[in-house]
Formats: structure tokens, sequence, C-alpha cells
């Protein structure tokens, strides 16, 4: 799945979270945080753990969709 960087690291920074917290928060290494910031491939799981902690720290939905390039 591939989702854009900037948006993951905007929306990570907005609630404002460094990405080792992020990374406990979605049961990932930080390294799998850096390599989806950085706009790399990431897995539909790890697409969705991140997606699942962003809702929980900004307390708003995010969707996927969200972190997907513009069509």
């Amino acid at each position: 799945m591939l989702i854009v960087g900037h948006k993951l690291k905007a929306l990570r920074l907005q609630a404002g979270l460094s990405k080792s917290k992020f990374a406990r928060l979605a049961d990932l290494d930080r390294g799998t945080v850096e390599k989806a910031e950085s706009g790399n491939d990431v897995s539909e799981l790890t697409g969705a753990k991140l997606v699942n902690a962003l809702s929980a720290s900004l307390e708003a939905d995010v969707t996927i969709e969200d972190l997907k390039a513009d069509a």
C-alpha cells in the first residue's frame, strides 16, 4: 500500500507525537514509521495500524484514504 509520507508526518506532528511514541502506539517499530513517512510501500496491516494510532491520538476519524495521494 502506497501512502503519502508527508501527509502521514503532518498528521503525526499535529497529534504531537514523536516517531518513537507513534510507533509504540501503532505497535510498530520506529523504522517502519520512518519507512512510511519516506513514502515507501507498506502493508495493509501496517497502514491500518498507522491510521488507528492517528485516529486515537487526534480523537478524530482518520482513514487510509486520508494518507493516499489525491486522485
